[in-house]
């Protein structure tokens, strides 16, 4: 019993305690930055993730998931395990609501990849798609996912697009083909290819025609019934890690599949035969719905203008002035470099194309714990981050005139990036923004910066 309690003991012991990332060792700009640790140190620090995501979220999972993670504990545990662990999955009293404090807490520093039920629960929980009580949470999100296709039948597929619609589904027609999966080192190869063998083909699936019909069921949906905002060429990047991480989720729920992980992301075209077409609706409206909660919280960033782009772009300048050792601030002015250059696309996209879709599905965790955390400072969160971003090429850029800089930054050397090199980065932002946090005239200069 004694690993029963420990599992299902207290759940808030941490929770006041700020996100902290996970430990990294520093390297080169553009090589791998980490080392790597030990196999079985390694193993130990990835079944203690699991373990304490699973005494979390174990009543919001499926019962087949909690049957699994359930043996997958007593499995990884085989020590300390009695055989009252069967308890985990009959207990009615597990959990009733989840700390959702704790919870953004653990995302901060990355969901277990090899698990995406988790990931994709979580992802739920902390973007407020469905409550965190346990008797709510299945019909809450059942009754939303049939909200989203009444919206999808009322206004995408029974009547005429209206005159000023029109534009509109040419526009996202036109970007969808546009629409980044994260850089890879097939990049530019045609897209009627299939890639080299053993390349990751998650571009594929995510360009079969049946995705990309969910694709832009999403956006119209989405900007109709936002007609303030619109949608504006960018959001449309923002979608490739919620589609892959919910349909990694349908994926794992079958047994066939054990072997596939969210941060793998090897969704060959293949795979979409084993979806049935309510898993599709399903992967669908959650997508939608979470695409909408975070697309709120920013919303200032697609209005026309992009004011809160505009305002990040400001901040950027003054702080990578303060930020950089070797002067890079005043190397880009002497070549004429202006944050539009080599931030907006940034800022826009939330760094969707500049590196590998694995890399942008982790470091959403991030982002989505932010804004659950601290929504009124998510903006200056990602300045932070872009800023730190820019910083690690400096060594590159400082011998660089505007020609070669702008080419450089098109097409950033990361498409070897793993998952260790974005910690590494969120690591140095969080380490940054930490550092500025005591610095009062440059956080209220910041703040004048963002302030709407």
């Amino acid at each position: 019993m004694q690993f029963l309690r420990s599992l299902v003991g207290s759940q808030t012991s941490d929770a006041e305690h700020q996100h902290q990332p996970t430990s990294t060792n520093a390297g080169s700009p553009g090589g791998p930055l980490v080392g790597t640790s030990a196999a079985s140190s390694s193993s130990r620090s990835t079944n203690t993730k699991v373990t304490k995501y699973v005494k979390l979220l174990h009543s919001f999972l499926s019962p087949e998931d909690q049957e699994y993670f359930t043996q997958k504990l007593r499995q990884d545990s085989a020590d300390e395990v009695s055989d009252d662990i069967g308890a985990l999955q009959q207990s009615s009293d597990f959990v009733r609501i989840v700390d959702l404090k704790e919870l953004a807490r653990l995302l901060w520093s990355g969901a277990p990849g090899e698990h995406p039920q988790l990931r994709a629960t979580t992802w739920r929980l902390l973007l407020g798609i469905a409550p965190n009580a346990r008797e709510r949470h299945h019909s809450t999100l059942a009754r939303k996912r049939r909200e989203y296709h009444d919206l999808v039948n009322r206004e995408y597929n029974f009547r005429d697009l209206d005159e000023d619609e029109q534009p509109l589904i040419r526009q996202i027609r036109v970007d969808l083909p546009r629409t980044s999966y994260g850089r890879c080192k097939e990049d530019h190869m045609d897209v009627g290819r299939g890639p080299p063998d053993g390349a990751s083909s998650s571009r594929h699936l995510l360009q079969e025609k049946r995705i990309q019909q969910m694709m832009e069921r999403i956006l119209f949906v989405w900007a109709i019934r936002r007609p303030a905002c619109g949608y504006v060429q960018g959001i449309n990047d923002l979608l490739p890690p919620f589609l892959t991480v919910f349909l990694a989720e349908r994926l794992a729920q079958d047994p066939t599949n054990a072997s596939f992980t969210s941060e793998n992301v090897q969704l060959a075209s293949s795979l979409l035969s084993r979806f049935s077409e309510e898993q599709l609706a399903d992967v669908e409206a959650d997508t939608y719905l979470c695409l909408s909660k975070l697309l709120d919280s920013i919303q200032d960033h697609y209005t026309p203008g992009q004011p809160g782009i505009q305002r990040m772009m400001q901040a950027l300048k003054g702080l990578i002035a303060r930020m950089s050792t070797s002067g890079l601030g005043q190397h880009l002015e002497e070549q004429g470099i202006e944050m539009v250059h080599t931030s907006f696309r940034w800022f826009n996209c939330l760094l969707t194309r500049e590196m590998p879709l694995s890399c942008t599905i982790r470091l959403f965790d991030t982002y989505i714990a932010e804004l659950h955390d601290h929504p009124s400072e998510f903006d200056q969160f990602l300045t932070f981050l872009v800023s730190s971003f820019l910083i690690h090429w400096e060594t590159n850029l400082r011998e660089m005139d505007f020609q070669q800089m702008i080419l450089f930054l098109q097409q950033l050397p990361t498409e070897d990036w793993k998952v260790h090199d974005i910690e590494y980065l969120l690591t140095k932002c969080h380490i940054t923004r930490e550092t500025f946090a005591g610095a009062t005239e440059v956080r209220a200069e910041m703040m004048r910066s963002l302030r709407p």
